[in-house]
This record gives structure tokens, sequence and C-alpha cells, in this order.
């Protein structure tokens, strides 16, 4: 590896000045694996110097400690002894008290860390590489007792530990954590329904909607089960968690299933104001499953149906419908076998299909409109599903129907759950009144519900068309998106497209063959965006507000695109839902905190843009859905505060520091900086004389004082002079002011030099190559020699190629050329779309894991500290900034995956 990096064009020698690079050795730049570490593709130039430094007794969680349910969890051990062995325990109590139990025994490498998306387990509840194993291998402390959540409302607690050594003697505590799993993702509204005789609960997706609507259904022992409705609603989707027996004034037992019930609470969905028509989908597990076959087969406006370990037929019970009715299968008791531990084995209890497809309990599933999606366990104990659902696919090719899809999980049992459930392998059957076998392994369980979720989840909603149509084999068809800002200026760009075979689009497998832009790009439909009048820059101020996206699918390709096929309407939130916003009007400070879900406190960080003023609040908010508690502070152009920039007085932002340290929702000790442009050079001035800051992350900042001088109590350090002279304008008019700035190293402009050397904590420095506001990269060299001179470590530097001045949050479209707000000029900032858009992405991620390092108190809230240096680290991978969790495009009706963000 070393060796294949003194090649790699883009590792170079950090301390030349200058836009020249010479190539130093690897061991003098970081290595492939610190890219691997950030969470950073390998391809940009990263520079982070190497440190024997110990690592400080820290317990981070992002986001604070609390997260979905169906939400994966990066769980990671820091500061052990080199391959000191430890084992991990997890624990939960459900709303009953019954106890859930895992652990695994792991070894950490040779520089002390664990990490359990690279480390496999080497034994225990689990073993290899397993990184959410201590959750999905959960087992009951009382034999045969099911995982269930009955209230949505309350999140399961799972206590986390790191104990020394290996079982079965595991030795002291390190530490611990406690991390709560949420059934009700932040911003889902919960309604209860009592709608005439329906009986249910309602969960609506955060937005002002209407949202497509999913009718979910479960099996034997009735009751009202919410958490896979909850779930759903936080992916997009107004999902009815419906009983049918068993729960308040329904009745106790189920003779028979009466379908003008079902097609009651049908009615209810298609007539609620929040609920997308013109159809539904069904969602239904075993029973449940039936039900759905049978509503999908007899009643209207069923748009799609998945069912899980479901059967087709009528079951135990009749199926009746106005003057219509199926018989009940029937089942011999008779045919029940006996396992070795005593458990029930009911698989073969049912009376035979006698003459297959057409034996008369099978649900006439010809007739259902929508397609149908069978999710089948291999494993299933409770019925033989896969011998159904081929039956059920025999019925609908014999009555000229298309195949039905079904996805087959070997190694599952009959309870698929959300992802991260424990497997159930046998519980009390409410049926057979005795403990039967359900069948499944743990591992590959786990993983048939870790995929099937959102493959369920997406392929309902792309079967939930607005008009009905679907794309032709290799149909040449246009997307288009367009938005308008909170000024009403238009943004919009198109790219053309062609169906595969069967007549489907998947942004994800398809590359655009022109328009705006070509080649695999799923998500440029966003960053693409071009504003129609000409140097418009996407900007957004009202973070309360989400931004529109407006999506058409027509037919053929431009220039003369035919009739539209299909649209959708598709919301941008700025403001995560459980995020608060404060306005701060403390002093002379004027400010937006962005405050994450939870209750806090949580690690501190002040955000300051650049020379156009006013306060931007959008990256702001962003940052605190990441678990921060964000300042986005004004400092002018902004109410009562200066109107120009003629002199800053640091005494303005200590006050801001201050106001930080001192909120009850803030973590104490100290706070992060981050600054872009103008206010990277003030976050460095603040992290130089001001006291609590832990670590500064400067995007595109100069190292010295621009354009005005700074004064802190006696001290003035003068500003750095510009020759407006050297100003160059292009052949189309606009302003380059890159050389415009005079060097800082020139003895005239010494002054002007920040003096990072007083800065207690690190520096991240990212910067854009093509930059054309000033010579960011320059500047970033500069910190690193001065920095060095003093004794001090490098600092962290990402570059990145192709990339201009304004380095926003991911899917915003770059701004190559805008006016200037203050300056009223058209002014460049270079930049190419597609390099530009990359770094984004990549940047807030190193953002992120740089203050969820260093932006944490010294001491854990949730544990005494252990006399060895011990980090047990909680993130979240694949976060998302907007729901559903990924726009995804699929034209048609069956998409095969879906994955982040």
């Amino acid at each position: 590896m070393l060796t294949g990096l003194k090649s790699h064009p883009l590792f170079w020698d950090s301390s030349a000045t200058g836009r020249s690079r010479n190539l130093r050795t690897p061991d003098d730049l970081c290595t492939r694996r610190a890219c691997h570490d950030l969470g950073l593709a390998s391809d940009f130039d990263l520079r982070i110097p190497r440190s024997d430094s110990k690592m400080s007794a820290t317990l981070l969680l992002e986001p604070a400690g609390r997260c979905c349910w169906d939400e994966p969890v990066h769980i990671a051990v820091r500061g052990l002894v080199p391959e000191q062995q430890v084992t991990l325990r997890a624990s939960l109590r459900d709303e009953k008290g019954a106890l859930f139990r895992a652990h695994a025994r792991y070894c950490a490498d040779t520089r002390g860390e664990l990490d359990l998306e690279r480390a496999p387990a080497l034994g225990g509840s689990f073993a290899g590489l397993e990184p959410m194993g201590l959750l999905w291998a959960l087992e009951p402390e009382k034999p045969f007792w099911r995982f269930l959540k009955r209230d949505v409302q309350i999140p399961f607690v799972v206590e986390l530990e790191v104990l020394d050594g290996h079982d079965p003697d595991p030795g002291p505590l390190l530490c611990q954590a406690r991390h709560e799993r949420d059934f009700l993702p932040p911003g889902v509204r919960r309604e209860p329904v009592r709608s005439g005789r329906v009986r249910a609960t309602l969960f609506l997706p955060p937005g002002p909607g209407p949202f497509p609507g999913i009718i979910d259904i479960f099996g034997i022992g009735g009751g009202l089960l919410e958490y896979r409705a909850s779930l759903l609603a936080g992916h997009g989707f107004a999902t009815l968690a419906l009983a049918y027996y068993n729960f308040e004034d329904l009745p106790g037992n189920l003779d028979i299933i009466p379908l003008e019930y079902f097609e009651e609470a049908l009615c209810c969905m298609l007539q609620h104001p929040q609920v997308k028509g013109p159809g539904i989908g069904l969602l239904g597990i075993s029973l449940g499953a039936d039900i759905c076959l049978a509503m999908a087969s007899f009643l209207k406006n069923v748009s799609a149906t998945v069912s899980i370990n479901g059967s087709g037929t009528s079951g135990n019970r009749g199926i009746n419908y106005k003057q219509i009715s199926i018989p009940p299968l029937y089942y011999d008791p008779r045919r029940i076998k006996v396992a070795f531990s005593g458990l029930m084995d009911i698989v073969d209890i049912r009376n035979d299909l006698v003459g297959g497809y057409e034996n008369p309990s099978m649900i006439p599933i010809e007739k259902a409109q929508g397609p149908i999606l069978f999710i089948v366990g291999q494993d299933d104990h409770n019925w033989r599903s896969e011998l159904y659902a081929q039956t059920v696919s025999e019925r609908l090719q014999a009555h000229g129907k298309e195949k039905p899809q079904i996805i087959c999980y070997p190694g599952t049992g009959h309870h698929i759950e959300p992802p991260y459930f424990p497997l159930c392998p046998a519980s009390f059957h409410a049926l057979v009144n005795k403990y039967v076998m359900w069948g499944g392994e743990p591992r590959a369980h786990s993983k048939a519900q870790f995929i099937h979720a959102p493959h369920a989840a997406a392929w309902s909603l792309s079967s939930i068309p607005s008009n009905g149509s679907r794309l032709a084999p290799e149909q040449p068809v246009t997307l288009r998106a367009s938005l308008r800002d909170e000024n009403g200026a238009l943004f919009r760009d198109h790219a053309r497209y062609r169906a595969d075979a069967r007549g489907e689009l998947d942004l994800e497998r398809a590359p655009a063959l022109g328009g705006s832009f070509t080649g695999l790009e799923p998500m440029r439909l966003l960053w693409a965006l071009e504003p129609e009048k000409p140097l418009g820059r996407l900007v957004k101020r009202d973070v309360r507000t989400p931004v529109p996206v407006e999506l058409e699918v027509l037919d053929g390709h431009d220039p003369d695109p035919g009739r539209l096929l299909c649209q959708a309407r598709h919301e941008r939130h700025f403001l995560q839902p459980g995020v608060q916003r404060e306005l701060v009007r403390a002093g002379r400070v004027r400010a937006a905190l962005f405050l994450p879900p939870g209750k806090g406190p949580s690690p501190g960080i002040i955000d300051l843009f650049g020379s156009s003023g006013g306060l931007c609040e959008y990256k702001a908010s962003l940052l605190a859905r990441h678990g921060f508690a964000v300042l986005a502070l004004a400092y002018f152009r902004f109410e009562d505060l200066s109107k120009h920039l003629n002199d800053i007085h640091l005494e303005y932002f200590e006050e801001a520091v201050d106001f930080m340290l001192q909120h009850p929702k803030v973590k104490a000790l100290s706070i992060g900086l981050l600054g872009f442009s103008k206010g990277g050079d003030l976050c460095l001035s603040m992290a130089s004389f001001l006291k609590g800051i832990t670590a500064t992350v400067v995007i595109n900042g100069c190292v010295a004082k621009t354009i005005a001088p700074l004064h802190y109590r006696d001290m003035i350090i003068p500003k750095l002079v510009s020759d407006t002279g050297k100003i160059k304008i292009t052949k189309s008019g606009f302003f380059n002011l890159m050389d415009s700035w005079s060097n800082p190293l020139e003895e005239c402009n010494h002054q002007s030099l920040i003096p990072l050397e007083k800065a207690q904590g690190p520096f991240l420095f990212i910067v854009g190559m093509d930059d054309q506001g000033w010579k960011s990269e320059f500047y970033a060299q500069i910190a690193s020699e001065r920095l060095q001179a003093h004794g001090k470590e490098r600092p962290q530097i990402i570059y990145y190629p192709g990339t201009g001045h304004f380095i926003n949050p991911p899917y915003l479209p770059p701004s190559r050329i805008s006016v200037h707000a203050v300056l009223g000029k058209a002014i460049v900032y270079g930049g190419e779309p597609k390099a530009h858009a990359k770094a984004q992405d990549n940047s807030l991620q190193a953002t992120a894991f740089i203050f969820g390092c260093h932006v944490m108190p010294t001491k854990s809230d949730f544990l005494p500290q252990p006399s060895s240096s011990i980090t047990l680290v909680l993130r979240r991978t694949g976060t998302c900034l907007l729901q559903p969790n990924a726009m995804y495009w699929a034209v048609s009706r069956v998409v095969t995956d879906q994955s982040r963000e």
C-alpha cells in the first residue's frame, strides 16, 4: 500500500507554497486508512498528521445516543491497549420487564481501537463481521419469549457494556452506555382512529402531505400492533395499523373474516386529506397477508400488495364478502410433530391443497388489479409459505396474469420483522394454545429482515402510481426537475434516459444519455439544477419551510419530448423533525440556535458564514440533525448589527462563545467552530485568542485578516491589503478576485497574519483547489508551515480537485458565478459541477467526524471513569437529510433495492 501511494497524483507536500506541488514520501503523509476512518473517498487529497497522543476518555454518541429502531448504529471502542481482549455486552428489557441479552468477544487492533464495522466477533452470541449483531442476536432470558413492541411512543433502552477480557469470566467494566431505540420517528404523527367500526392507528410522516397510503395488518393473536406502521411512516408513508379482533370493542375471537370491515378501513384511508389517492398499498404478515390478498382480490383502489409469509388461502376461517364466501382450508392436529425440546412443529398441520391452485379455499387472486410481492421465509415452520407462493403464481399465470414477484430468503423463519429485531424461533401460538416452532437461523433471518424492509417500502412506493401508467420496454423518456427559491427564482434541469427490457427505469443503475448531464448520477437532478435567470444562486434563508422539487417524466427525448407520463412533488427539508430552532437575542449576540432531538446536553458548534452578511441558518440546521447544538451567528448586515464590515471586535464573538458554554442544552467545557470564507478567518481568530475552543473547521478561509481589521482588547490585527487593480475581468464581464489579495507572507503584510499557534484545539482545513475567490490552497499551506514552525502539529487538510469557493451541504447546486451581496458585482467562484458536488457530499462527513471526535466533554455523562483511557463510540451511518430516506427514482413497479444516502 505504501509503495502504491508514492505515485498517487493527489498526495502532495502540504508544506509547499503557492500552486507548486512537490511529492514527498508516504510516511510524511496520511495513508488511505485515514480516508477510510473519515468516511471519505480515497481519491481526495487528505493530509492528516501522525500523532502519538493518547485518546482521552470520551464517550461519543451520534446522534446523542438515540435513533430509530430500523437505523444502524456504529459501535467502536477507542483507547484500549493494543490487541486487548474485550467482551461487549448488550441488554434490554421489554415493556413487561422481560430481559434480552447478547454478548460477543473481540480483540482490539494494534492501535488499541475496536470498530465493529471492521473487526469480526471471535465468539459469543455470534461470530464474524456483524456490526449490528449485538441487537439482532439478543435472546430472551425467559425461554420462548417473543420480542414485541406495544407502545411505540416509548423507546427501548439498550444497555451497552465493554468488559476487559473474554468470557466465561470477563474482567472489570471498562465503559458503558445507554442507547435509546425509537419506534416513533421524529416528526411522525400518531392519530388513533375510531371511525365507524374501524379500530386502528394512523401514522403520518413529517410534512404537509398528502402521502402514499399503506394499510398494515398482522396475524394470529389479534390486538393492535403499531411498530411496523410507525417505522414505515418515517420513510414517507401514511400507514394505518389496523386491528381486526381482540381489541377494544372488536370481537374477542375470529370465527370468520368479514371483508366489509376491511373495506371500511380502506375507504377511511382514501377519504383522509393527508393520504394520496387513488390507490392504497397493503402490507400483511401471516394471516394478515391473506387478508391483504383477499382485499386486493375483491376491493377497489388497492394499488399494490406485499405478502409476508402468507398462504393465499382462507386458512382456518372462511372469508365472506357480500354474497361471496371462501370456505376454510382447515387443519388436522394429528399432523403436529413434537420436537426433542418439547416444542410443537405445525408446518404440516394444514390440509393439503387438493386440486392445487384450483382449490376452492384459494383466494381468487387473479381478480386483483395491482401487482403483488411475496416475501417468503424458506425455513417457515408455521406453514409452507414457499409452496403457497408458487401455487398463487401458478394460479395467476393460468388466468393470463403476470407472474408475481417472489423473494425467497434461505434460513428465514415465519416472523419476518423490521431490521435488527431479534429472531423469534419459537413462542406461544394463540390458535394451537401451545409453544410452537416458527423456524429461522439467526444470522440468515436477520439478513432477510435487513434486506426486505427497504425493498418492500421502495417496491410499495413505486407501485402506487399517480395515473396507473407504465413504461414500454426500452422506452426513451426525459426526466425534468425544477424548483423555485424563496424569491420565486426558477431552477431547473433535465436528463434523457431509456427504460430497460422490462419497462423499468432506476436512476441508481441507468446512466443519463444527455441533457443537463450524462452518466450514472442518481442525485444529479438535484445538484445539477441551474438558475433560469443568469448568475442566480440557490440560498435558503428560512429553514422552517422546505424546498419543493417538482419531478416529471415525459415520453421521448428532447428537444421535443412528448406527453407527461407521471409527476411527483418532493420536499427537501432543512429543519429535520425533532430539531429545535431558538432565536438568540442575548446581549449583543444575534443568532439562531439549533438543538438536536433528545434531552441533551449536546456538543456545541458556532457556525459563521462569509462576507455577504446576514443570518445564514441552513448549514447549522442540518448539522443539528447529526447530534450537535449549532449556533448560526450573524455579525453584520442583520437587524441592529452594523450594516458594514468596517471593524471587527472579537469581544462580540467572545460573548457568543460564553452564551454557548452557559446554555443548559450545550455540553460545557468547550465548543467547536465552523467558518466559511470570511467566517473562516474569524474562526481562526477566535481559536487563537478565546478560551473554550476545542476544534476549528475552516472551509476555504484565509489565514490573515481580510476586509476589516480585528480588535480585541488592546490588540489590533490590520487587514490584508487588496489591490483592486489586479482584479481580472473575464470575456463575459465577470470579476475574478483571486489575484487581488496580497501575499500575507510578504513582510509588509506579516502583521495581518492570525497567530494560529496560540490555539489549543486541532484544525481542519477544507480546500477547493479551483477556488477563484482567493488562494485557499496557498493559505492552508501557510497555516501548516506556521504551526510547525512553532512546534505545533500539522493541521488536517483535505484538498478537493475541481472544487470552487462555495462548498455547501450535499446536493445544493454549485455556485460557480453569482452576484456578491455586498459588492453588487458578478464574481467568479470556480468549481467543476461533478467534482464540486462530490466534495460537498464528503466535506460534511469530514466536518461531522472531526467535531464528533473533539467537541465533547472530557468526562462521560453515562459512566464512572475507569483508570484506562476508553472510548465507546456510537454513531449513525448512512445519515439522511429528508423523508423518505433518500430521493429514489423508480418508474414502473419493481425496485430491487433501496439504500442510503
